[in-house]
């Protein structure tokens, strides 16, 4: 039944262009390059902007059946598929147990089950109709996390906007029974400058939302002058915790379980939405300055890479050698490779915007054809779009044009080991 309703939904787009979650090639990671790539490309065109993160309270357990059901037949599910859906939200029970005491059994007349491969694909569903509420803002959500962009040419102009649009969606969740915060609400302020800053402010569901200089959106600290100090301090912090349960586990484990814990632990935290924040620290060549904060990173990771191979500092072995022993790729090879594959996935399966933030490049001396070569330029000036161009130029026709992710992963991971470490 996923398998039959997802596809029956991608077909005729009943998700929105907005949803990222759940769904084939997006991710947090999409939704955050999505978002990222407007702001900066708009802050480049010295536009106000503005961001309403939405706090939704318990909104998998309040989704309502029978206007789901409603939306379901309007969507053209109808007859046994209709009933199915009917019967998979009804009759649900629910009891509560603490120690060895249990609750009556209560019956659920709303929510859809947590924990089954339909539960998620029936909320998306429900709330796929969001963006027709909308009207001159820009929305995101990653499942029940729902932000919305706007932009003005002067702050007046934006306090109305993001006044306006977040009225609309708050109305469209109390429409559809769901509980938003607009206490929780928070709002953040991009301008094209950072001097003379006085905080905002606006009204919502008879809360004052003020204006904050920082939000964590989708596990990334994100800020007003959109720079990453903050994300990766916190990250760093994070990570030299999990340094310290390596640093424990290594007398007791071999090589080959280290690196195994160390790629969860450690890896997988550096590796979390990277193209979003790190592709402004990337370097293609040795010539360009290594950042303080990509130098942070990559210090914890060789700190990982000597407690795996048993080595300490003052061996001083080479970061390239433990690289090409544990078969690992550098902070700053990461970012390149991560990037390359968002943006594949992006081409190959029609991701909206980041699709788009690369086209085809025309060499003018050629009158009468255009140019096959494969060069590409981005669409928009934008710190992401313009590193994607160069590495896409300098990627393999392999890469290009194939639509294996075997294949584009190789070509990319190669690609990516030749850029400084």
């Amino acid at each position: 039944m996923d398998v039959q309703l997802r596809s029956y939904c991608e077909k005729y787009n009943l998700f929105g262009s907005h949803q990222h979650g759940f769904r084939r090639s997006r991710s947090t990671t999409t939704t955050l390059l999505t978002a990222l790539t407007r702001w900066r490309s708009n802050k480049n065109d010295k536009k106000f902007q503005g961001a309403l993160l939405f706090d939704l309270s318990a909104a998998y357990d309040l989704l309502d059946k029978d206007l789901f059901l409603h939306k379901a037949r309007l969507y053209g599910i109808t007859g046994t598929a209709l009933n199915w859906l009917d019967s998979y939200l009804s009759d649900r029970r629910q009891v509560v147990q603490v120690g060895n005491v249990t609750s009556t059994s209560r019956n659920l007349k709303f929510g859809t089950p947590q924990g089954s491969s339909c539960s998620c694909l029936i909320f998306a569903l429900f709330v796929g109709d969001i963006g027709q509420w909308i009207g001159k803002s820009f929305i995101q959500a990653f499942a029940d996390d729902t932000f919305i962009s706007v932009e003005a040419d002067s702050m007046e102009e934006l306090r109305e906007k993001m006044q306006s649009e977040g009225e609309k969606v708050v109305r469209y969740f109390y429409s559809n029974h769901m509980v938003v915060n607009p206490s929780k609400t928070e709002m953040l302020i991009f301008r094209p400058h950072q001097h003379n800053i006085t905080d905002e402010q606006i009204t919502l569901g008879s809360e004052i939302i003020k204006e904050s200089d920082k939000a964590k959106l989708l596990g990334l600290w994100i800020t007003r002058d959109l720079k990453w100090k903050m994300q990766i301090k916190s990250l760093t912090s994070e990570l030299n915790y999990s340094i310290s349960v390596l640093w424990r586990l290594r007398k007791i484990l071999g090589n080959r379980e280290l690196k195994m814990i160390a790629d969860g632990l450690v890896m997988a935290k550096i590796r979390y939405c990277l193209p979003v924040f790190g592709v402004e620290f990337l370097r293609l060549e040795e010539s360009q300055a290594l950042s303080s904060q990509l130098q942070d990173l990559q210090k914890v990771q060789n700190d990982t890479l000597r407690i795996i191979l048993g080595h300490k500092r003052k061996d001083h072995i080479r970061i390239s050698d433990m690289l090409k022993a544990t078969k690992l790729l550098s902070v700053n090879q990461t970012i390149a490779y991560s990037s390359l594959m968002e943006m594949w996935k992006a081409k190959e399966f029609s991701v909206p915007v980041l699709e788009s933030l690369l086209v085809r490049k025309r060499n003018e001396t050629k009158i009468l054809r255009s140019d096959s070569s494969g060069k590409v330029q981005s669409s928009i000036n934008e710190t992401f779009a313009n590193t994607m161009a160069k590495l896409w130029n300098s990627s393999s026709d392999r890469y290009k044009h194939t639509n294996l992710l075997v294949i584009a992963k190789h070509e990319a991971k190669k690609l990516a080991s030749t850029l400084p470490v």
